[in-house]
């Protein structure tokens, strides 16, 4: 879609994209504050070709954008390969691969129990999680599920669920209590 002929319509479709509200568009657009809420409803129903263009605008810039940030990830390179790398070393750090170091570069001493000395290493388990998660979501280790229904949609089934398990189990030989009923 080319610019809306009409000016004020452009403007509006513009305004619209920036994130403003109708009634904030509609007065930016040049028309009047009096019922502006009111009219920018109506005037966005009867001219659908707004919002399209608003949508149009939206997508240009989202391309536009994307396409900046994937020069600037080139022209720093920075690759799959390198985020992969990082994140593996953040891990590896924060597992206590590699000792504590001070701002100059120095490994850092810590004193043992029995008096001596010994590299400082720093356990980070939350970082090293993240990291890790990462790298597995990255590689395809895990596959994230959601359940999609209503609530109790699925409690139709719970016989056939329960008798899967005990077959299950008696192939395993494995002794299931008796299960309690649930309404």
């Amino acid at each position: 879609m080319d610019i809306l002929r009409n000016a004020k319509h452009e403007l509006m479709a513009g305004a619209l994209a920036e994130g403003l509200s109708q009634e904030a568009a509609y007065i930016k657009a040049g028309y009047g504050p009096k019922n502006a809420r009111t009219a920018a409803s109506r005037l966005l129903k009867q001219n659908v070709n707004i919002c399209q263009r608003r949508d149009e605008i939206l997508a240009e810039r989202e391309k536009l954008r994307s396409a900046g940030a994937v020069a600037a990830a080139e022209k720093e390179q920075v690759t799959k390969e390198y985020v992969l790398r990082g994140l593996k070393t953040v891990a590896e750090r924060c597992l206590q691969t590699y000792p504590v170091m001070n701002k100059r570069g120095e490994q850092v001493l810590c004193e043992t129990p029995d008096g001596g000395e010994a590299l400082a290493y720093q356990f980070e388990a939350g970082a090293a999680t993240r990291s890790l998660e990462l790298l597995g979501k990255e590689i395809g280790m895990f596959i994230e599920r959601k359940e999609q229904g209503k609530p109790g949609e699925f409690g139709e089934n719970r016989e056939d669920l329960v008798s899967g398990i005990k077959e299950r189990a008696l192939k395993l030989g494995v002794v299931i209590p008796k299960l309690k009923q649930v309404a």
